[in-house]
């Protein structure tokens, strides 16, 4: 019965992992933020050279702001709700040397997870994803197979409930418009409040020397480094934890030293939430951001 079952659940594995292997790049899906994070820095380790590249590095409000990347020939490295420094450790694990790193300076402070790592980066779990796709987050079972039961459903709950419409995702392009509405004011006004407050100063310290190491050791290795702010909504620009991050920067990396890419004085953002741009906001950006790459 164990060697059956044994059997079994291999040939099922098999299959699935042919099924991942034929289609597995256009079946891509996650469910929640922490999965999405997996998901993606997964598709990085794989799927992605950095060698000879611009690459930037940083938290979703880098995945938000930037668009269009190939057309500006960068690689973007921008994980939800972590900071730089797993873009950076990323980069490092793969052993590849970029063209010039840009590092997202919003939310330095934010250390790497260390589980997180060990779940990325330790030999019994980068392996095997390495060579089965079918076992990497954005494969799972449960997670492609539920939207596609969903989408198969959603006829029948209609027929079954005739009177009530089931809810339509809104277009990306109607966001600029509802951006100023009583959800954003909620929002922001969160937003608003964690600006308010400035990140404990030795842990701002203990991650601007973390960086600095970084920093050198890439340089010595002829990558270029360019400190990029991205703009946030303008109420926060000059906010308590802006400047402090802002000026902890210039006085551990001097202007006169190294490369910066400044938020821009004649672009204001409204943002979806304080922080992301809007879609329409990204690519305003995107061509600023563009303007401003080292040649």
């Amino acid at each position: 019965m164990i060697k059956k079952t044994i059997l079994f659940a291999s040939i099922l594995f098999l299959g699935y992992s042919l099924f991942i292997a034929k289609f597995g790049s256009k079946t891509r899906e996650t469910l929640y933020v922490q999965q999405e994070y997996f998901a993606k820095s997964q598709d990085l380790l794989y799927n992605s050279d950095f060698t000879g590249k611009n690459v930037i590095v940083g938290s979703s409000l880098t995945k938000a702001a930037i668009v269009e990347k190939d057309t500006i020939g960068l690689e973007e490295i921008g994980l939800p709700t972590r900071s730089s420094f797993d873009g950076l450790n990323l980069i490092n694990f793969k052993n590849q040397k970029p063209k010039c790193i840009y590092i997202e300076t919003n939310y330095i402070q934010r250390d790497e997870k260390k589980k997180y790592s060990l779940f990325l980066f330790s030999p019994e779990q980068f392996y095997p994803k390495k060579y089965f796709a079918s076992l990497r987050e954005d494969s799972q079972p449960l997670t492609l197979f539920g939207s596609y039961i969903s989408k198969l459903l959603n006829p029948y709950f209609k027929l079954l409930i005739p009177n009530k419409k089931l809810p339509k995702p809104k277009a990306s392009k109607n966001v600029d418009k509802n951006v100023v509405d009583e959800g954003f004011n909620k929002i922001f006004a969160n937003t608003k409040k964690d600006y308010s407050s400035i990140p404990d100063s030795f842990l701002l310290h203990q991650m601007l020397n973390k960086l600095d190491s970084f920093v050198i050791d890439y340089t010595k290795k002829g990558i270029t480094i360019v400190f990029v702010e991205l703009p946030v909504n303008e109420a926060l620009l000059n906010s308590p934890r802006s400047t402090v991050i802002r000026n902890a920067f210039y006085h551990k990396f001097p202007k006169n030293k190294y490369h910066y890419i400044d938020v821009p004085d004649s672009l204001h953002f409204q943002t979806i939430d304080g922080i992301h741009l809007t879609a329409t906001e990204a690519k305003t950006y995107t061509a600023y951001f563009k303007s401003k790459m080292l040649k």
